[in-house]
């Protein structure tokens, strides 16, 4: 079943059942988006059920995402420009019944320009106030006759750039020297820190120097005690803004066999890829602590504990800092062909009968994984210095690797 009027058939889809709310496109327009992936995410989505009828939740999570009252598939119909849009069309919950449990909540119907002649471009940049988040987009769109029917081509290209967390008021790293690690922001007590439990309460205490250069120095853990404290959010890049950049090239045509059917033919290519930053990783792992000498070294640092209460065995939450960021890199691609005739059987009835091809490649890579098996191998062989945690003996960093 498509959505989309059969030829000679009524084009007001307010009168179709199921269509709850339309956004025509002066609304679009007025949007200030550039893009469907643009408008469903960053104006779309910041609605309620009072405005468009479909739930925030939905939108971002996975409401069933149509064209031409097709399910769609591929990644490039979120980079199509805004100019290629006739409408958006909200469907109500009985979408269910058609496209699946997922659109038990709703379904979102993007109809696609089909009478569009001429040429349209567009280049569009955005600058925020604060550092990061930029970005550009360029888009192509030409439609014409062919034959007695119709063809509409268009290109897309767009690109972002990441916002890191140090660079907002928000997210960034701030701590006071020797100060209380709770109130510190974009900071975690994994700088190098040793847990452990007396008398049933939990117990901290920073391993080695804690060099400014690397962590923040010793932080008040409070009761607990000390902690060796770091800042990642020096390093990270926000989880809701990646650096991105992904294009697309698409071809619609339509050609009528009869007064009451026509053969369609749509067809489109997309790529993306995205980048992502986070600290170098962060992890507990069990430390023998039965050595006499370390345990002197670590209660040297405690002001309320001997090197007696200091058990044989603790944990230790280290950051990896010398295995370097975790970096993750995603490519994807996906090339999708529909072909098939429509029309009108007569009494309000419609068919739309199709062949689809559709191929999607995603490609993910991420680095700077550790072990923690192996990192208790390489520490029980005495591969580290225990109370001095970074100095690596050669080949053990290697050993660490997941």
């Amino acid at each position: 079943m498509s959505l989309a009027p059969a030829p000679g058939a009524a084009a007001d889809p307010d009168d179709r059942p199921g269509v709850i709310a339309v956004i025509d496109r002066e609304d679009i327009a007025l949007s200030g988006a550039h893009s469907i992936s643009d408008f469903l995410h960053h104006r779309l989505a910041a609605e309620y059920f009072n405005t468009y009828g479909i739930g925030r939740l939905n939108v971002l999570g996975g409401a069933p995402i149509l064209i031409d009252g097709r399910r769609a598939w591929g990644a490039g119909v979120g980079i199509r420009p805004i100019s290629a849009i006739e409408r958006i069309e909200i469907l109500g919950g009985d979408s269910s019944a058609l496209y699946g449990a997922d659109a038990a909540g709703g379904a979102i119907n993007i109809v696609l320009r089909r009478d569009y002649a001429g040429v349209e471009a567009s280049v569009a940049a955005s600058r925020p106030s604060e550092t990061g988040g930029e970005t550009e987009q360029v888009s192509a769109l030409w439609g014409g006759t062919l034959g007695r029917g119709h063809m509409t081509v268009g290109v897309n290209g767009s690109r972002q750039q990441e916002v890191q967390d140090k660079d907002r008021e928000f997210s960034n790293a701030r701590w006071i020297p020797g100060g209380a690690i709770a109130a510190a922001q974009g900071v975690s007590g994994g700088g190098n820190t040793v847990l452990f439990a007396h008398e049933g309460k939990p117990r901290t205490a920073v391993l080695g120097d804690c060099p400014t250069d690397v962590y923040t120095g010793p932080l008040s853990g409070g009761e607990a005690g000390a902690q060796c404290g770091f800042a990642y959010a020096n390093i990270s890049w926000a989880d809701i803004v990646d650096r991105t950049e992904g294009g697309s090239l698409f071809f619609s045509a339509d050609h009528p066999i009869d007064e009451s059917m026509d053969l369609y033919v749509d067809a489109q290519a997309s790529f993306g890829e995205a980048r992502a930053r986070y600290a170098p990783p962060v992890g507990e792992f069990d430390l023998d602590a039965s050595d006499q000498a370390f345990k002197d070294a670590l209660a040297a640092g405690i002001d309320d504990l001997t090197a007696s209460d200091i058990p044989d065995a603790v944990k230790l939450f280290h950051r990896f800092v010398a295995h370097g960021n975790r970096n993750w890199q995603t490519d994807s691609e996906s090339y999708e062909l529909t072909a098939g005739v429509r029309g009108d059987l007569g009494n309000g009835i419609g068919h739309d009968v199709q062949l689809r091809f559709f191929r999607s490649e995603s490609e993910q890579k991420g680095g700077t994984f550790v072990s923690e098996p192996l990192i208790e191998t390489a520490v029980a062989a005495g591969r580290y210095d225990r109370a001095r945690f970074l100095s690596a003996r050669r080949g053990a960093r290697g050993d660490l690797r997941a």
